[in-house]
C-alpha cells in the first residue's frame, strides 16, 4: 500500500470514530486509548511486576532525585506524581485526555497484533480536584478516584491535553467497567494507517511526547541524514 493509500485508509477510520463521537454528549467527556482492548483499567503501579511510587517514602526519593531536572518546580505531591507518570515511572495515576484524537493515537501506537480501543468516561464519574496542594495522594478514605486537570503541569502533559485519575489500593484500584464506555475499536490491521493519517494532522510521537530526542531519532533514519 502506497503512502497516500495508507493515509486515505487512516482518514476513513478516523471518520468512523467521529461518527461515533457525534452520537455522544459534546461536553464533559474524557478519553483514553488502549493499544490492546483487553487491558484492564488499572494504574501502572498496581500492575503485576511493576516498580514505582506506592508510598510517601518513595515519592520523597523521586523528588530528591528529580529536583534538579524539573522546571518549573512542582508545588504539590500531585504535580510531582504527574511528572513521574509522564516520564515512565509507575504511579497510581491513570492517563486520560480531553482529545479523542490523542486517545486514538495511543490506541494505534501499539503495533502489536491486538485490536486497540478508545474509551470514554464522564468527568462527573470522578471527584474533581481543583486545589492540588490539599490532595493527599496516598489517602485511603476516598470512595471514588480523583480527577486532575494536568495539562498545565509540564510540556508533555500540555501536548497530550492531559487529565488524570488518581486511585488508591483500597478504593478503585481497578476502575469499574460500569464507569467507562468503549467508544471505538481500532483493528490491528488499521493501526499503521491511522498513524499515517494522524501524522498529516500534526499528531505524531514528536508532538505527543514533546521530546526533541524522539525527533532526532526519526531524522537520523531519514535518507538525507544517512548520506556520506
Amino acid at each position: 500500500m502506497s503512502a497516500s493509500e495508507l493515509q486515505r485508509t487512516g482518514f476513513r477510520v478516523i471518520s468512523k470514530m467521529f461518527d461515533k463521537l457525534s452520537e455522544l454528549p459534546q461536553h464533559d467527556l474524557i478519553f483514553r486509548g488502549h493499544g490492546d482492548k483487553s487491558w484492564p483499567l488499572v494504574p501502572s503501579v498496581y500492575r503485576k511486576g511493576k516498580v514505582g511510587i506506592r508510598n510517601r517514602e518513595q515519592l520523597r526519593e523521586w523528588i530528591i532525585a528529580a529536583d534538579r531536572f524539573v522546571q518549573p518546580r512542582p508545588q504539590s505531591d500531585v504535580e510531582w506524581l504527574v511528572w513521574a507518570q509522564h516520564y515512565g515511572i509507575a504511579t497510581s495515576f491513570l492517563d486520560w485526555t480531553v482529545s479523542p484524537l490523542i486517545a486514538l493515537f495511543f490506541a494505534a501506537e501499539d503495533q502489536s497484533h491486538r485490536n486497540g480501543m478508545v474509551l470514554s468516561a464522564r468527568r462527573t464519574a470522578f471527584n474533581p480536584w481543583i486545589y492540588l496542594s490539599s490532595v493527599n495522594v496516598f489517602g485511603d478514605a476516598r470512595k471514588r478516584a480523583g480527577l486532575v486537570a494536568a495539562s498545565s503541569i509540564n510540556a508533555r502533559a500540555l501536548a497530550q491535553d492531559s487529565v488524570m485519575t488518581l486511585h488508591t489500593p483500597f478504593y478503585e484500584r481497578e476502575l469499574p467497567n460500569s464507569r467507562v464506555s468503549s467508544l471505538f475499536e481500532v483493528r490491528s490491521s488499521e493501526k499503521k494507517a491511522v498513524l499515517a493519517a494522524m501524522n498529516t494532522l500534526g499528531i505524531n510521537r514528536e508532538r505527543v511526547y514533546s521530546d526533541i530526542t524522539i525527533l532526532v531519532d526519526r531524522l537520523l533514519e531519514h535518507p538525507i541524514f544517512r548520506r556520506n
